[in-house]
């Protein structure tokens, strides 16, 4: 019976003596090439209450809440590659726009991606926006037939949230097709 207390305090010390591996650090805004800020704001001329609006969040959805300030962020990649599009101003935790939800309609949201646990069924991307250079453009996956679209917000009746609808996507008919574009914060 004495070897049964030999496992665990050889464990212990075995455990001791392991140095933990090097873990990839997410690229910093203070380790940028390019430390450009950038909004995004909705491009809706058949929408006049929407267009020209810049998106700021409720909690962590994304989308148009009258009384939060604009939401900024930066770049990890270049424009012309899918890219994450992370938050600024930088505070404790690291933050990314992220679309996540199921069915084909997902949300646009703010979130630590590193502390997500997704469940099957569940689509979450934080690496897949897309940058159109000449247009401004903002898409996910480069994809042609899906839109971003607004829908009223449950949480805030003068608000909208901000949603990517895939052509299969089943829903009631209470949205505004938009598109989401990003310009550069002058500073």
């Amino acid at each position: 019976m004495k070897w049964t207390s030999a496992i665990p305090l050889a464990l212990l010390s075995a455990l001791s003596t392991v140095s933990p591996l090097p873990q990839e650090e997410p690229e910093s805004y203070e380790t940028q090439s390019d430390p450009t800020i950038y909004n995004l704001k909705i491009d809706a001329p058949s929408v006049p209450d929407l267009h020209n609006k810049l998106l700021s969040k409720s909690t962590d959805q994304v989308g148009l809440f009258p009384n939060a300030p604009a939401l900024e962020f930066y770049l990890t990649t270049r424009p012309q590659e899918a890219t994450t599009l992370a938050t600024y101003p930088i505070g404790i935790v690291h933050e990314a726009l992220v679309l996540t939800g199921t069915n084909s309609l997902y949300d646009l949201k703010t979130t630590q991606p590193d502390l997500i646990e997704v469940t099957p069924g569940t689509t979450f991307s934080v690496n897949e926006f897309t940058l159109d250079e000449p247009s401004g453009q903002v898409s996910w996956r480069g994809a042609k037939e899906s839109a971003w679209v607004a829908f009223p917000s449950s949480a805030d009746p003068k608000g909208f949230e901000i949603k990517w609808k895939d052509p299969d996507a089943i829903t009631i008919q209470n949205f505004f097709p938009v598109r989401i574009v990003y310009q550069k914060v002058e500073q």
